[in-house]
């Protein structure tokens, strides 16, 4: 993932977990371990999207996505390897 989508992943995930950014490990379990909600993750989505131009599928919105950085980052990758739809 370029760092810049890194970074911007970093940023958000600290503004809505409350955590420092040097706290979030790819491996720290961010919904089992209680820092994130099912609406923040909703919130994280959305703000992911406009401030990166990546879109997620509807499918790609589940609880094992959204477990801890590294899952994330490797989505937001996954994403952004795809041509937008007409």
């Amino acid at each position: 993932m370029s760092a810049s989508k890194e970074k911007i992943l970093l940023e958000i995930l600290s503004e809505l977990t409350g955590l420092e950014e040097s706290r979030i490990t790819p491996d720290l379990p961010l919904l089992d371990g209680g820092y994130l909600t099912s609406l923040q993750v909703v919130e994280l989505v959305t703000r992911l999207e406009e401030e990166t131009g990546i879109r997620f599928h509807d499918m790609d919105v589940t609880p094992e996505n959204f477990q801890d950085f590294a899952r994330i980052a490797a989505l937001l990758e996954e994403r952004a390897g795809e041509k937008p739809s007409p």
